[in-house]
């Protein structure tokens, strides 16, 4: 409709022009009135198209509005009816950070505790017995292993002493090798650092350098040995850290043995062994170094 009307009012200013100059050509009053008329008509047309064409005042609807009007708009007529949505983009949180476990300070006991007996949950063949508050081996297997219930490696412990109070109560081979002692950082449950006190029959078999002997090994090869004969049914505290790559013994505090190996790192298992010796355990304890 509005374009319309903008044509009329073209066509009628055109017109009116046309017969204005028409009107000053004409020689003839008769036909120059006529001329005159004729232009004041289609000027009157004119302005009288002038608002419905909307020329000097364009409606909204004739063109396409901004997006920014549009949106002014919106948020008006929205905030008018009561309600105004506006979007807020949500922030999307960090990921937490895990906390790193702590590890045990030093001098912490982390075998046994929370009042668990440190007799209960080994591992071990039938040669491993308990008996009131001990544990026994017959002395009947050759070299048999009985892990303990807690191994420091699930704690990401490395460094660490064993305490064991033990005794010897005989020998059970006369004529070969026979020894007792301690595994640590033991990957396996066979392999590992061993303390080992120890007596042989040098014709048959041998300890190391000694016939009777305590020694360090890491499976492959003695790492340290000294001479050392337990009396029987004597009680001794036997003393194993591990501390880097260092190893060291203690026997009644005092230092018998010391290394130093790279062959095992980690924590992993601990326990004891007996290859052919009867034994009494009354304590183990493992501390954090």
């Amino acid at each position: 409709m509005n374009l319309l009307s903008a044509f009329f009012a073209a066509i009628s200013l055109v017109s009116a022009v046309i017969g204005i100059l028409d009107a000053i050509e004409r020689r003839q009053p008769q036909r120059r009135r006529f001329a005159w008329t004729t232009a004041i008509v289609f000027l009157v047309i004119f302005v009288l198209s002038i608002p419905f064409a909307n020329i000097l005042a364009p409606s909204g609807n004739s063109g396409s509005s901004s997006p920014q009007t549009s949106s002014v708009s919106t948020i008006a007529n929205n905030t008018q009816a009561g309600t105004v949505n506006i979007s807020v983009p949500t922030a999307t949180p960090l990921p937490a950070d895990t906390p790193t476990p702590s590890l045990p300070g030093p001098g912490t006991q982390l075998f046994p505790k929370n009042g668990v007996k440190w007799f209960n949950g080994w591992t071990g063949g039938s040669d491993w017995y308990t008996s009131g508050n001990m544990m026994l081996n017959n002395g009947q297997q050759i070299k048999s292993m009985s892990l303990a219930p807690y191994h420091p490696g699930d704690d990401n412990v490395s460094d660490y002493s064993v305490d064991v109070e033990m005794q010897l109560n005989r020998w059970s081979d006369d004529m070969g090798s026979d020894s007792f002692g301690i595994i640590v950082r033991s990957p396996d449950g066979q392999k590992g650092y061993i303390f080992a006190v120890c007596v042989s029959a040098l014709t048959l078999a041998s300890c190391g350098k000694n016939d009777k002997e305590i020694y360090l090994s890491n499976g492959e090869q003695n790492i340290a040995e000294n001479p050392y004969l337990p009396h029987a049914n004597d009680w001794h505290d036997y003393h194993i850290e591990v501390q880097g790559n260092k190893v060291k013994v203690l026997i009644d505090g005092t230092e018998y043995l010391n290394a130093t190996d790279n062959t095992y790192a980690s924590g992993g298992e601990v326990g004891l062994w007996s290859d052919r010796s009867q034994i009494s355990v009354r304590s183990f304890t493992v501390t954090a170094l």
